[in-house]
């Protein structure tokens, strides 16, 4: 008889445990969302969506809140079992947020927690700037190296052009003076030939 007795008390505890642990992970808990738990982004946030591991019922909802406790309105929710979406007024600014949720579950049992992650906008604009910059930079400098190459290139053809317009001068003089010497020399021989020519007279 104690055996039977003890038996039926092992049997109902073991029936009452089964029973507890389907109706406990029956509940609703978030297992991922979007931005995704301890997450950091860097573009901009106006929906946040949860997954829960169960089905949720309309009655789900969510609220958000920044590291100095001010909540951000959300204009639109919607619940499509097991995924949960908010629609905020606007992106969230650059900082740290909590989504507190509480979720009723299908078994009829009311679940909360909260996800929490950090908005890093600026940052990812500073990025963005160093690099339009960097390239900017780059830019400026194949452009400078350009004018100065053209000027290089100026500078010598204008250098090439004095040259050349120095020797033509320079050959001009020359044959300007060989003329004048030849000319000369033409005279001298004409003379000494007439004063010869003159004395064999005589």
């Amino acid at each position: 008889m104690t055996i039977i007795k003890y038996l039926t008390i092992l049997i109902i505890t073991g029936f009452l445990s089964l029973s507890f642990m389907s109706i406990t992970s029956a509940h609703s808990y978030v297992e991922e969302s979007d931005p995704a738990e301890d997450s950091s982004v860097d573009e901009d946030i106006d929906t946040i969506t949860l997954i829960f591991d169960a089905g949720i019922e309309l009655a789900t909802k969510a609220t958000v809140f920044d590291d100095e406790g001010e909540e951000y309105e959300i204009t639109d929710e919607s619940v499509e079992s097991p995924e949960y979406s908010a629609t905020l007024v606007g992106p969230l600014p650059s900082g740290d947020y909590t989504v507190e949720w509480e979720a009723l579950g299908e078994d009829g049992h009311t679940t909360e927690g909260e996800v929490a992650f950090t908005i890093d906008i600026d940052e990812a604009i500073d990025e963005e700037e160093e690099a339009e910059n960097g390239t900017a930079n780059v830019e400026e400098g194949k452009s400078g190296e350009e004018e100065a190459s053209e000027e290089n290139t100026t500078t010598e053809d204008a250098s090439t052009q004095e040259e050349e317009t120095a020797a033509a001068e320079t050959t001009d003089e020359g044959g300007t003076g060989w003329m004048i010497t030849a000319v000369l020399a033409l005279i001298i021989i004409g003379a000494v030939v007439f004063i010869i020519t003159r004395r064999n007279k005589a």
